[in-house]
C-alpha cells in the first residue's frame, strides 16, 4: 500500500548579517565609503505550468507572470515554500507590477487582487543556505464530499491541489488516493488546517493541501476520495485476538482499547491480505506533550506498529488503527498484549517515564 509520509520540514539556521566595513584606524581622515548599489535582479518570464527558474549564486531574481484576480500563488523552492528559506537577509515579495506586496494567507499563498502582470522578487543571502531552483506555483481549490464520489487529480508541474471537505463534529476522516500504476507514488494531503485522523473538533469545512514529495514534473493522474474511518466496538488489552474484516474495499477501521499500565504491544496474525496493502498501528489516546519536561521526547513511545519489538510506553486508553490500500479487502486478527517476540524493548514508564529495561 502507499506509504503515508509526512511532509518534510526544512530547518535552516539564520546567519548573522556581516558587519559593515569601517575606515582603518591609520586613516582617520578618510571619507566614508559610498553605499553599495544594489544588484539589479535578473528578470525571467514564466507562466503557470512552466518549469522552474534556476538560481545563480547569490544573485537576485524577478519572476514575471500573468495572473488573474483570485489566483492563489506561491514561489516554491525545490519541495518547500520559499518562506522556509527566508531569514533576516533572504527575502521575497509577491506583487502586481507597480503595486504593493501582497500578504500571504494562512497556508503561505498570496491571493492576486487584479488581472495582469505580477512579479515574484527574490533576494538571497550570499553564502547562505538557499535553494537552486524556484517554481511559480498556483493553488487549485476543489470540493470533495465525505464518502462521496472520487475526484480526478492530475499532478501538473507548477500546480498544487487543495480539497475543501465539509466534516461533521466527531467524524474521523482520511483522504485516500489511488495511483494508476504501482510504480507511481500518489499525492498525499497532509498540509492544510484539517485534524488528520483525529476526531473533527467542530462542524465546518476543512482544507487538505497536496504535499510535494518529488522534485520531478508530476504528470500522472489519480483518484482522490474523502472517507470516514469505521469505528468498531471497544477492545480490552489482554483479551483474545479479534478478527477485523474489511468488507468495503479501502475502508480504514479503528477501535478504542481499554488498557492499564504500560508497556503495550500490538500483535497481528492470520491476515488474508497481502502484506503490502495493510498496516496496523497502536497509539496512546492521551494528549502527547512536546517540549521540555516530556518524559519520552516528542511522541516517543506514543505509538507502535503490529509485531514490532517496540511498545507504547503510555498507560491506557489506547487506539488501534487499521489502514488498507485502495481496493484492498480481507481480514486480520489483532490483539493488545505482551511482547510478541524475544528481545522487546519494554520501558517501565507508568504514565510515560523512561526507565528502560529488556524483556525476554
Amino acid at each position: 500500500m502507499p506509504r503515508h509520509r509526512l511532509a518534510a520540514a526544512v530547518l535552516l539556521a539564520a546567519l548573522l548579517t556581516p558587519a559593515p566595513l569601517s575606515a582603518s584606524p591609520a586613516e582617520p581622515t578618510a571619507s566614508p565609503r559610498s553605499p553599495a548599489v544594489p544588484e539589479a535582479p535578473r528578470t525571467v518570464v514564466r507562466q503557470y505550468g512552466d518549469g522552474p527558474v534556476r538560481l545563480r549564486d547569490g544573485s537576485p531574481v524577478a519572476i514575471r507572470f500573468r495572473g488573474r484576480d483570485g489566483d492563489r500563488v506561491a514561489p516554491f523552492a525545490e519541495l518547500y515554500p520559499l518562506s522556509a528559506y527566508s531569514d533576516r537577509c533572504s527575502r521575497y515579495t509577491v506583487r502586481r507590477v507597480g503595486g504593493r506586496p501582497l500578504p500571504a494567507d494562512e497556508f503561505g499563498f498570496h491571493r492576486l487582487r487584479r488581472r495582469g502582470w505580477h512579479v515574484i522578487a527574490y533576494t538571497p543571502c550570499r553564502g547562505d543556505a538557499r535553494p537552486e531552483r524556484l517554481q511559480l506555483t498556483r493553488l487549485r481549490v476543489r470540493p470533495l464530499v465525505v464518502d462521496g464520489p472520487a475526484q480526478p487529480h492530475r499532478g501538473d508541474r507548477g500546480f498544487l491541489t487543495a480539497f475543501r471537505v465539509h466534516q461533521e463534529a466527531g467524524q474521523r476522516v482520511y483522504v485516500q488516493t489511488e495511483a494508476p500504476t504501482p510504480t507511481w507514488s500518489p499525492p498525499v494531503f497532509f498540509d492544510g488546517d484539517h485534524p488528520g485522523i483525529r476526531p473533527t473538533p467542530e462542524t465546518r469545512t476543512y482544507t487538505y493541501i497536496e504535499s510535494l514529495t518529488t522534485g520531478e514534473p508530476r504528470v500522472e493522474s489519480a483518484l482522490v476520495r474523502a472517507r470516514t474511518i469505521l469505528e468498531l466496538p471497544p477492545m480490552q488489552a489482554g483479551e483474545p485476538p479479534r478478527t477485523w474484516t474489511v468488507t468495503d474495499p479501502g475502508r480504514w477501521m479503528t477501535a478504542r482499547v481499554e488498557a492499564g499500565a504500560a508497556p503495550h504491544y500490538l500483535v497481528a496474525s492470520g491476515s488474508t491480505m497481502a502484506a503490502d496493502v495493510w498496516q496496523a498501528s497502536l497509539t496512546s489516546e492521551h494528549p502527547i506533550a512536546c517540549g521540555k519536561g516530556s518524559p519520552n521526547g516528542c511522541g516517543d513511545g506514543s505509538y507502535t506498529f503490529a509485531n514490532t519489538p517496540f511498545p507504547v510506553t503510555y498507560d491506557g486508553p489506547l487506539r488501534i488503527l487499521l489502514t488498507v490500500g485502495p481496493g484492498a479487502a480481507g481480514s486480520v486478527d489483532l490483539a493488545v498484549g505482551p511482547c510478541p517476540s524475544t528481545g522487546c524493548t519494554s520501558p517501565r514508564t507508568g504514565s510515560g517515564g523512561s526507565d528502560a529495561r529488556r524483556t525476554h
